[in-house]
């Protein structure tokens, strides 16, 4: 029942989590920086109604059979900056069914930390009482979560949504199911194709996470076309609202 935009974004965040740093579009093409695939997904969503949970889920069944450390539940910004540290090659995905329950215990430090993990720095370091020194080379974090408009209404600042963390993080809003079922025996294609189709992605995203390393390169057209996107967009004067010109 899971609206499609759910159903594409989660496809998204799987591959991004598969490629982390491994892959870029380097300065050649963007001057003073690099672009990496990582991405900060939320789903937004009344609750019990578009199946953000579910579909969350989708992303880890898959993601969990090809070793990639993942942080889950209601952790600490200590504790994931930690597993960050202990990954074989500083890259984490993090998924909160319910983004209130995983900020109620890491706290607003969290926003913090993932605007800093996003930006492709070389090295991430943290010096701390308890924990001593902390540092991940080439860190790269996958985020994604659930929660409902009133949940940011109610507790989420405005620099928070409109800042750092929030222009970093793509926001998937839908209002209803694409269509309503309960029952799915006799209707859809049997359990052993989704096994084997399961199967198959699995064995995809193995190789894309082990095999698929560089540097992207586009032809002129391309290039041409990112231009003329970009350009577009960003003198388009579409709203006055100063909260949401960084979009």
């Amino acid at each position: 029942q899971a609206p499609e935009s759910f159903l594409l974004f989660t496809a998204f965040f799987t591959l991004s989590s598969a490629l982390r740093r491994h892959v870029k579009v380097g300065k050649e093409y963007l001057g003073g920086w690099e672009c990496f695939p990582n991405m900060y997904i939320v789903f937004v969503g009344p609750p019990g109604v578009v199946n953000k949970s579910t579909t969350i889920n989708y992303a880890d069944l898959l993601l969990e059979q090809i070793n990639i450390e993942k942080v889950q539940g209601a952790v600490t910004t200590p504790i994931i900056v930690n597993r960050l540290k202990q990954s074989a090659d500083s890259s984490i995905y993090i998924l909160a069914d319910e983004l209130g329950v995983l900020i109620e215990k890491a706290g607003t430090t969290l926003f913090s930390t993932l605007i800093t993990l996003f930006d492709g720095k070389k090295k991430l370091e943290e010096e701390t009482i308890s924990r001593g020194h902390v540092f991940a080379d080439n860190p790269s974090v996958n985020f994604f979560a659930g929660t409902t408009e009133e949940w940011i209404g109610e507790n989420l600042t405005s620099g928070q949504l409109g800042g750092g963390w929030g222009s970093r993080t793509l926001f998937i809003r839908e209002t209803a199911p694409r269509y309503h079922r309960l029952i799915y025996k006799g209707k859809t294609k049997n359990a052993q194709h989704y096994e084997e189709l399961g199967n198959d992605l699995a064995e995809d995203l193995m190789h894309i996470a082990n095999n698929i390393h560089g540097e992207f390169h586009m032809d002129e057209a391309t290039c041409n076309w990112f231009d003329d996107w970009f350009t577009k967009n960003a003198t388009a004067n579409t709203s006055n609202e100063r909260k949401i010109k960084g979009y």
